[in-house]
């Protein structure tokens, strides 16, 4: 009979899943994707209920008003954010607290300085979005007003960082959580009230004010708490050294993230700019129930990402590797077949929750899914880069392939509308990027680790305990 040998997989599987859940890196994450669902969930609901009152057309032009500000300011954007995570983890594990409190002063000065150059410039060109991409009057005002709290934005960001370097994730996640509650709260009164798309970009700036606020009120005692002083008090000089190592990672990771925007936000914009806000209405529902892939991907890169940039800082590399590998087969590939199982159910979504005005998004967001789901099994693969400072290859492989969606948008934007624009991002956004990520790891990140540190045998690769060990 197979039932001893079923027992004996469940009492396994209940093992694993206890020491599972006992390690530091699980709780910290698991704290950061409830967090996470909890926002994602309201957004969904948000979503929902704004799409049925406004209708594709007006959605859409909600969208575009804030697509706009968000494409400029991550052109300017110098991800300060992940510098901050890798030079921070650096400092705080070499017992360097003058220079970590230095490197603070840099996040947030850079992450000031673009919110303030991102307003300027969307005030001064809104009136050219309005006429030539939303394509609907008197938006321009919205645009501007939107750009505005990308200020507190920016503090949010290097706030943020530091507190994950810390370990502070669970401070993180109620602040998010409250902060995106007051935005979805906002949102809804707003729009139910009759301010329509006015509404959507009032709550949603309502939304992004409160994350900085709770985010920084938060970051700056325990700054202070963790390195003795306050950030704005710390000397460049305490930097001598690493200025040049710290400006090469700034410019390459600007310049990756810049032209992964295109692809990120051009795709909605060329829609906007050859199609109808209809269609990219379509188009922003599909990557709304895409961005619910994101709640999963992004906590998990938020906790990996300190971990294995102090490990390598530490020259613990045999760590390094393992992590890695543990990762992979408990987590993002398991995570990605479930995404994957739950393709098929995407057209019984859309027709229950925004009804069947929004049918013709059913292929786009099956598409967007998809390569999502590409995206969350390599979701390790970005935070190992950055640990190994591999930033010109990220640079070199983002730009050949937002080149090449930028090209395909542009071809199937005006002749397949939403569907077009999809299949352009599954192939190259999808399966072209994570192949050229997956052969350089081969090539040449792999080599970098293996030998290094202790070897761990199959027996000892499988046993639960040592789970916890590697990523507790």
């Amino acid at each position: 009979m197979p039932r001893p040998q079923q027992d004996g997989l469940a009492a396994r599987l209940a093992g694993w899943v206890r020491v599972a859940l006992s390690t530091k890196f699980v709780r910290d994450a698991g704290t950061l994707s409830v967090s996470q669902f909890l926002m994602g969930a309201l957004m969904f609901v948000q979503g929902v209920l704004v799409a049925r009152w406004l209708g594709p057309e007006q959605f859409g032009v909600a969208t575009l008003i804030m697509g706009y500000p968000a494409l400029l300011f991550g052109v300017l954007d110098a991800r300060s954010s992940a510098a901050t995570v890798k030079f921070v983890s650096a400092f705080a594990a070499q017992q360097q607290p003058q220079s970590a409190l230095a490197m603070c002063k840099v996040g947030y000065t850079v992450d000031l300085a673009i919110a303030a150059l991102t307003f300027a410039l969307v005030g001064a060109t809104a009136w050219w979005a309005e006429a030539h991409l939303v394509h609907t009057p008197g938006t321009a005002g919205l645009m501007a007003a939107y750009a505005l709290v990308f200020l507190p934005r920016g503090l949010a960001n290097t706030s943020r960082s530091v507190l994950s370097v810390l370990g502070r994730f669970r401070d993180v996640a109620w602040a998010e959580s409250l902060a995106k509650l007051l935005g979805v709260l906002a949102v809804l009164v707003l729009v139910a009230s009759g301010w329509g798309v006015a509404g959507v970009i009032i709550g949603h700036m309502i939304g992004i004010l409160a994350a900085g606020i709770f985010l920084v009120a938060l970051a700056f005692p325990r700054i202070k708490q963790a390195w003795g002083a306050n950030w704005w008090s710390a000397s460049w000089r305490h930097l001598t050294g690493k200025g040049r190592e710290i400006f090469r990672f700034l410019v390459f990771t600007e310049l990756t993230e810049l032209v992964g925007l295109f692809g990120k936000q051009g795709d909605l914009l060329i829609l906007g700019y050859f199609t109808t806000p209809s269609e990219a209405g379509y188009y922003g529902l599909a990557k709304k129930l895409m961005g619910l892939v994101n709640l999963l991907v992004h906590p998990l890169q938020e906790v990996l990402a300190p971990r294995l940039a102090r490990y390598w800082a530490s020259a613990e590399r045999g760590e390094l590797l393992q992590t890695i590998r543990r990762y992979v087969v408990r987590i993002s590939l398991p995570l990605a077949g479930l995404v994957c199982l739950g393709l098929p159910f995407v057209p019984m979504l859309i027709r229950l929750t925004v009804g069947a005005a929004y049918q013709p998004a059913v292929a786009a967001t099956q598409l967007l899914l998809a390569a999502a789901a590409i995206w969350l099994a390599f979701s390790w693969f970005r935070p190992l880069a950055y640990a190994l400072g591999a930033v010109r290859f990220l640079l070199m492989s983002m730009a050949l392939v937002n080149g090449l969606c930028m090209i395909g948008f542009v071809i199937a934007a005006p002749r397949w509308g939403a569907t077009g624009t999809a299949v352009v991002w599954f192939a190259v956004g999808g399966l072209l990027s994570h192949g050229l990520w997956w052969a350089y790891y081969r090539v040449s990140l792999r080599p970098k680790l293996r030998g290094a540190g202790p070897r761990l045998s199959p027996a000892a690769v499988r046993a639960p305990e040592l789970l916890a060990e590697e990523i507790a």
